[in-house]
């Protein structure tokens, strides 16, 4: 597999990855059993069924040649909510948003993944991109914890970190390699884990 398309699904699991821990996410198109769910007639209206964790799967087991591949199957999974008919329209209103994301924020950085030289405007769009209403359950993490309101988390979590943060400090030039920002990116997940647990 050449070198590009070896990132740019690298680009893609990690992006994925990321969009599943928002709740919406998680709740309609991480994992999706459509006769579980009592709809008998979904295979009669849909040709392939998708969803997110199939998507990882495929990834991991080298079913995509090209990142554009898991591309459509990620549009798929947003597409299917929308196409079949007994889709609550909550669900639906939720894949149009998030077929929105894949179309336009997914599909620009599988083009261009992250070089030596670009790996800093890579970052700063991920987190700038955490910033919008694409991805919703981030706004939980975009400022640092209060300590006034939960002086006990720092008393539980070493390294505090947050999206701004991290903004700032690659503004700051504070972050100096990818593997460095990935970290810091982590540290704001795992801290939520380890406070929470």
């Amino acid at each position: 597999m050449p070198d590009s398309n070896a990132a740019g699904l690298r680009v893609v699991r990690s992006t994925v990855s990321k969009l599943m821990q928002c709740q919406e996410v998680k709740l309609y198109f991480a994992s999706f059993d459509p006769l579980a769910v009592g709809f008998k007639d979904y295979y009669k209206k849909i040709s392939k069924k998708m969803d997110l964790a199939t998507v990882l799967r495929n990834v991991d087991a080298g079913r995509y040649s090209t990142p554009q591949q898991a591309l459509e199957d990620v549009q798929r999974t947003f597409q299917n909510a929308i196409k079949y008919p007994r889709t609550h329209p909550t669900v639906k209103a939720a894949a149009r948003k998030f077929l929105q994301w894949a179309q336009t924020s997914l599909a620009r950085r599988i083009r261009a993944p992250p070089t030596a030289q670009t790996w800093k405007s890579y970052a700063f769009e991920i987190v700038s991109e955490l910033e919008t209403d694409h991805i919703s359950d981030a706004v939980w993490f975009l400022e640092p914890v209060d300590r006034n309101l939960y002086g006990e988390y720092y008393k539980v979590i070493k390294e505090p970190m947050d999206y701004h943060t991290i903004k700032r400090r690659l503004k700051n030039g504070q972050i100096t390699s990818l593997q460095d920002f990935a970290r810091l990116m982590r540290l704001v997940t795992s801290n939520c884990i380890e406070y929470n647990k």
